[in-house]
């Protein structure tokens, strides 16, 4: 239970300040209990998402840059590294995803997750990685 909940306007109910759900309770997402919580929540995701996808790695051996050494790691075990850049990818990141706590800049780019579509939707969002997510990487690195 968050130690810091505040009330906020619904927006499903914005319009009728009457409705008896105009206000919700809303977490804080900083206090300790809120980090507990999105750290179970990331590593729940994260065990569900261990498994290779065949596609990614099919798609990476194409590419000429697939290691078999490549694999997936729990949060708990990077969260203490200390990090130059964080880059989150996924559509929900703001919310289900810890925060580092060592990192010097955080950036965002939304993608959709290929996971469960066919390889050609791999190959789309290798290119969408190449073409707008690395040239934001280069210039928050240089800046």
């Amino acid at each position: 239970m968050c130690l810091n909940s505040r009330l906020i306007v619904n927006p499903k109910h914005k319009s009728n300040p009457t409705h008896l759900m105009h206000k919700i309770p809303a977490k804080c997402r900083y206090c300790i209990e809120c980090l507990k919580e999105k750290k179970r929540n990331w590593l729940t995701r994260l065990t569900i998402e261990l498994e290779k996808n065949p596609n990614a790695k099919k798609l990476l051996e194409d590419k000429g840059i697939w290691k078999e050494e490549y694999h997936s790691k729990t949060i708990d075990k990077v969260i203490d590294n200390a990090y130059d850049l964080v880059v989150t990818v996924c559509d929900h990141a703001n919310e289900t995803c810890p925060m580092f706590p060592k990192a010097v800049k955080v950036i965002h780019v939304g993608f959709e997750d290929p996971d469960g579509k066919g390889f050609d939707a791999f190959e789309a969002t290798y290119k969408e990685i190449e073409e707008v997510l690395l040239p934001k990487v280069v210039e928050v690195l240089i800046s």
